[in-house]
């Protein structure tokens, strides 16, 4: 069921919006050949091409019915299709902090004496 959905929206889109459409009315093309043929037996296909396409008048006083032809007037078609992706991805972030209240500035105070810091701070002498 989806591919004949499919199949079906890319006729649609390929026949609205570009020339490929024009290609619907090559029957018409054929029977008014055949109309110009039963009426000169002499006329090829490509002289009759000639006749339509490449003159600005066939002369035949059939110009309604001549426009119907198959690129003889062409709509220029513009579509424009935009696509623009959702967003399938959220981020989402959890970041947990701790915070110490605790404030120790020197550390090594703890471990050593507190003879031994005296000395260690006093300047030294001089002899």
């Amino acid at each position: 069921m989806k591919t004949i959905v499919l199949h079906l929206l890319l006729a649609i889109f390929v026949f609205t919006s570009t020339a490929i459409g024009q290609l619907a009315k090559l029957p018409a093309l054929l029977t008014h050949y055949t109309e110009h043929s039963t009426e000169n037996k002499s006329l090829s296909f490509v002289d009759y091409l000639k006749m339509h396409y490449l003159t600005a008048t066939d002369g035949d006083n059939d110009t309604e019915r001549d426009m119907q032809l198959p690129f003889k007037k062409i709509t220029n078609t513009v579509v424009a299709y935009v696509f623009t992706p959702q967003p399938s991805i959220i981020f989402t972030t959890k970041a947990t902090y701790a915070i110490s209240t605790k404030q120790t500035l020197f550390r090594y105070l703890a471990f050593i004496p507190t003879s031994a810091i005296g000395v260690v701070i006093e300047p030294p002498e001089f002899c």
